[in-house]
């Protein structure tokens, strides 16, 4: 609990990061005990970083979450309120900076 304590008065977001295609049962498991250290309502405080968005070629991220056959996937989402960024390892340039403005935007509507 000393991460709780050393947080306080609380975290402003907390930011799960994976790759695109590579979300496994492990993650959920992951996300889920971070939230019962924080507590349930950081969840509400989490954002999804997906990495390797170059592999969806252009597919909205969005789509690509709602249509995925990966329930626990589209369940971690839902319970962060559906936060999610996408991070193209890639880029460059300008490219780079839009995708660290969009989650720093998502952070300050956490």
């Amino acid at each position: 609990m000393a991460c709780v304590e050393l947080s306080r008065p609380g975290p402003h977001a907390l930011i799960l990061v994976t790759q695109v295609g590579r979300f496994t049962t492990e993650d959920a498991t992951a996300a889920k005990c971070v939230w019962n250290i924080f507590g349930a309502e950081s969840a509400k405080h989490t954002i999804v970083l997906f990495t390797c968005m170059e592999d969806l070629s252009g597919y909205p991220l969005q789509e690509y979450v709602q249509k995925s056959d990966n329930r626990n996937l589209r369940e971690v989402i839902w319970r962060c309120g559906n936060r999610a960024c996408g991070f193209n390892n890639k880029a460059k340039g300008d490219e780079q900076e839009r995708q660290v403005t969009d989650l720093m935007a998502t952070v300050q509507s956490t």
